[in-house]
């Protein structure tokens, strides 16, 4: 392909796009840093004492105050709706100090060596931001690799194998670009971790 191909200025545009998308500086602000200010604001005694009620009232008003502040799309939920929601990502996805999933969480808010509720709602966060991450890391990479052409794949799985060929197992670096090309997800994740960031990539030569 020559300095003016299309495809290739097509393949350098997705990779700069992608590059400013997710760059984990801007990941953090966009995603991590409002979460964190919403838990910052969001009051939270301790000293209260553990009650079951308190506890779901307590869960379902932090839900319902990140997704009215810290959330892009912001939308307002009832309490039902939020304690729904609450009960569901701690069942899911909670890690806890003995167990995890929702008794977990209920564990950790009634133990007295620790101030429970402050410790879940952190936790809760944490788990809030990965699921917005990976939301968010999805979205990007189908908003501008999925519509590319078979082409335009090859150029850019041709692009990431150079960058990170050494990274990739004895029997991916024998590939082609043309049969990594559906793996191009794949390979730019490969880059990410081992990288950090991409710096940007000349792929008029």
């Amino acid at each position: 392909m020559t300095r003016s191909d299309p495809t290739q200025t097509n393949a350098a545009t997705i990779i700069r796009r992608l590059v400013e998308l997710l760059d984990e500086d801007h990941i953090a602000a966009m995603i991590d840093r409002p979460i964190d200010i919403a838990l910052e604001r969001f009051p939270c005694d301790d000293a209260a004492g553990y009650s079951h009620d308190r506890f779901h009232r307590t869960i379902a008003e932090f839900l319902r105050h990140l997704h009215e502040s810290a959330f892009l799309c912001s939308r307002t939920l009832s309490p039902s709706q939020s304690l729904d929601e609450a009960v569901a990502l701690l069942e899911q996805a909670y890690q806890g100090t003995y167990s995890d999933g929702y008794y977990a969480a209920v564990q950790d808010a009634e133990d007295p060596s620790q101030p429970g509720m402050e410790v879940v709602l952190t936790r809760l966060a944490d788990l809030i931001k990965t699921r917005r991450r990976d939301m968010y890391t999805r979205w990007v990479i189908a908003r501008h690799l999925d519509p590319a052409d078979w082409h335009t794949k090859c150029a850019l799985a041709a692009a990431l194998i150079e960058r990170c060929g050494k990274w990739l197992s004895g029997q991916l670096q024998n590939c082609t670009p043309d049969q990594l090309a559906d793996s191009v997800p794949e390979l730019l994740t490969i880059e990410l971790a081992t990288n950090g960031q991409f710096q940007p990539l000349d792929l008029s030569t």
